[in-house]
């Protein structure tokens, strides 16, 4: 074996261990960041469930019709029927009037629902439902 053909070959050893023990290190010093969304979740899961909430919604045969709030059901609920381990609001406009439940000072994440509201005359008008739920510590 000549001495270029050993030289090469040493040479080429050493590249690769390099290369392999770049990789490792580089493999080592990597760093994923994994973000929670757990109030964004909370938001969007109370938004449904208010939607859905049999002491807000109109009920026609028995089943409630989602996203139908009935105006009189609005104007006789203090505390809404859904229990939440977290500060929220709900607040519903529509009609020219303003419901608002849990604490109006909470801030955080916000989803905005279209809802209807049936007023005790039958008639039923656009409005907006906007959930705000903070995030816990």
């Amino acid at each position: 074996m000549e001495i270029a053909e050993f030289l090469l070959k040493l040479m080429t050893t050493v590249i690769m261990i390099l290369g392999i023990l770049g990789m490792v290190m580089q493999s080592i010093s990597y760093n994923g960041n994994i973000t929670i969304y757990d109030a964004d979740r909370m938001t969007l899961n109370l938004g449904h469930a208010a939607l859905s909430a049999p002491c807000l919604t109109e009920e026609i045969n028995g089943e409630t019709r989602r996203g139908v709030f009935e105006v009189s059901k609005l104007d006789a609920t203090k505390n809404l029927c859904i229990d939440l381990d977290a500060v929220y609001s709900i607040k519903i406009v529509g009609g020219g009037r303003t419901w608002n439940f849990g604490d109006v000072t909470t801030m955080g994440e916000t989803r905005t629902f279209p809802v209807s509201l049936k007023f005790s005359d039958d008639r039923i008008v656009i409005g907006e439902m906007v959930v705000r739920v903070q995030a816990m510590a």
